[in-house]
């Protein structure tokens, strides 16, 4: 309790003194120690469990990057698998994936999707808090490894992530699935846009264009307001990548004027419609950041003829 009011710092692992860590090694494993000794079953319903396991995920976040921070690599994977073979929600497992892939500066292909072992004391057909990972958390895993390697100045891993998550379509059913394949290209889009490379930001474009074709027809016929906020975000930045990477392939030099205009008037309406979905969604810091974009590109159309 006195490390609360630290945990909210951004650098908190900085402030934890040498003997905090081992206290929270402590809890680590009584919690972990909980759930895998724990008696599932149809009789024995524990209502608080999704409850247990988000103060146990909160803990072993903060574990780990303590871990990270201290240079413990083998004690920050080791976490990280303990957590990954958890029931845990899509956001949670992407967080564990990438602190692993920074830790291991490898990519995840399916090692640590493995089951572990039956225990407990509810005999085998006792419901352990163990799931299958199905083939969407498997490409997120991977891709989300490619993304921390990209970050730390690998940009090869670009093409890589790009081959392993367009063979994924999301199922237009699954809320989940098309929130997280959309974030995942708008990430790989901003990360091949900032190599400020024509070849990558075609990339970029192709990221944004993906987001749109691998959502569902509720965002192909524009239906905003029926669209959760959490994906509609994506869209959002999506378009506003879109119009980026339109704009930065405006060459002054090489284009004729007509091509140019055409390219900035496109790059425009991108930053328009980006702006209307983050409108209607709600998110006031998503679109100014749009509107400062869209400003930049308008400057070079005001002489514009139409």
């Amino acid at each position: 309790n006195n490390y609360l009011p630290i945990f909210k710092h951004v650098n908190f692992y900085e402030k934890i003194l040498d003997e905090g860590v081992p206290a929270m090694m402590e809890a680590f494993e009584g919690m972990n120690n909980c759930f895998e000794n724990a008696n599932f079953s149809h009789d024995n319903v524990d209502y608080e469990l999704s409850k247990k396991m988000n103060i146990f995920s909160n803990l072993s976040i903060m574990l780990s990057r303590m871990h990270e921070y201290l240079h413990k690599n083998d004690d920050a994977v080791r976490v990280c698998d303990i957590l990954l073979q958890k029931q845990l929600p899509s956001h949670l497992r992407k967080t564990f994936d990438s602190i692993k892939a920074r830790v291991t500066k490898q990519v995840s292909q399916g090692a640590s999707q493995a089951k572990p072992p039956a225990g407990g004391k509810g005999g085998k057909d006792a419901a352990q808090p163990v799931q299958e990972v199905s083939k969407a958390d498997q490409v997120q895993s991977e891709v989300l490894g490619y993304l921390e390697l990209i970050k730390n100045g690998n940009k090869d891993m670009i093409q890589k992530a790009l081959d392993v998550l367009v063979v994924w379509v999301p199922n237009e059913h699954e809320e989940i699935e098309l929130e997280v394949n959309s974030e995942l290209w708008c990430r790989l889009g901003r990360l091949a846009i900032d190599q400020n490379n024509n070849s990558f930001t075609k990339i970029a474009l192709h990221c944004a264009d993906m987001v749109i074709k691998n959502g569902d027809q509720k965002i192909k016929e524009k239906r905003y307001m029926n669209i959760p906020v959490t994906r509609l975000r994506w869209y959002s930045v999506s378009e506003c990548l879109y119009g980026e990477a339109l704009y930065r392939l405006l060459d002054t030099k090489k284009q004729e004027k007509e091509s140019q205009d055409k390219l900035l008037h496109a790059s425009v309406a991108r930053f328009v419609e980006s702006c209307n979905i983050a409108s209607k969604a709600g998110i006031g810091y998503l679109l100014l950041e749009t509107c400062k974009c869209m400003w930049n590109a308008l400057l070079g159309i005001l002489d514009a003829p139409n």
